[in-house]
Order: structure tokens, then C-alpha cells, then sequence
């Protein structure tokens, strides 16, 4: 048992040998490699090594954080004046709609009892022409 497991620490060893190995001579791990027949392994502990430091070197600290943070809170205030603008804005045309739609409503009153009016003049002038036919031809 002691024999297996110096076996498998010996293997864990020389593995973290191995990849320590590619990225300090890359040129001698490659040649391993190819006779190991494990160039892709090369390359995709290289692939994740350049995935991690773009990772690690990405991680924002605290002031860069706040600074987002200010950045959208004041984001958002704007958006919300925007809104309120909209708001205040769909309000006044909804007050403007009113009163146009109240002027049409009064203006058509008033076309109304103007025509009205016509009709009765038109009757009062039929009423004339009857009075003034009726003496013309007596």
C-alpha cells in the first residue's frame, strides 16, 4: 500500500513538474510532448493559464466598483427625470387633447345654432316671400 502511494505522489509530482515546465520552457515541454504525444495538452494548460490572468487581472477593486456603482445611480436618476419628463409631457398633450376636443365640441354647438338659426331665417324669409307673392297677385 505505502508502495502505491508513493507511486501516485511521485506521478502527482512529476505532473506539477510537467506544467510548471510549459511555462517555464516551453520549447523542452513541446519536444515532451511530442514524444508523449500530448501537444494539446500543452496548449490548452496555455489556453487556460491566458483565460486566467485575463480573468485575475479583470477583477475590479473597490474603487473601480464605486465608480461603476455612481455611474449607474446616476443612470438611473436620469432615467427616472426622463420619465417624469415623458410623463409630465403625455399629461400636457392629454390636457392639450381636452381642451382641443372641447373647443370642437363648442365650435360645433355653435355651427349648430348658427344653421339653426339659418333654418329659421330661411323660414321667416319663406314667410315673407308667401306674405309678399300673396299681395302681388291680388
Amino acid at each position: 500500500m505505502k508502495t502505491i502511494k508513493k507511486i501516485f505522489w511521485l506521478i502527482v509530482l512529476l505532473f506539477i513538474i510537467y506544467v510548471i515546465l510549459i511555462f517555464v520552457k516551453p520549447a523542452f515541454a513541446d519536444q515532451i510532448a511530442d514524444v508523449l504525444w500530448i501537444k494539446s495538452f500543452n496548449e490548452k494548460v496555455r489556453i487556460i493559464k491566458k483565460w486566467l490572468d485575463v480573468f485575475s487581472t479583470k477583477i475590479p477593486d473597490k474603487e473601480e466598483l464605486e465608480e461603476t456603482y455612481s455611474w449607474a445611480k446616476e443612470k438611473i436618476e436620469n432615467l427616472k427625470e426622463n420619465i417624469d419628463n415623458i410623463r409630465k409631457s403625455a399629461k400636457d398633450i392629454e390636457k392639450k387633447y381636452e381642451e382641443t376636443k372641447e373647443f370642437i365640441n363648442e365650435t360645433t354647438e355653435k355651427i349648430d345654432k348658427v344653421k339653426e338659426s339659418l333654418d329659421d331665417l330661411q323660414k321667416v324669409w319663406n314667410s315673407i316671400s308667401d306674405i309678399v307673392n300673396t299681395w302681388a297677385i291680388k
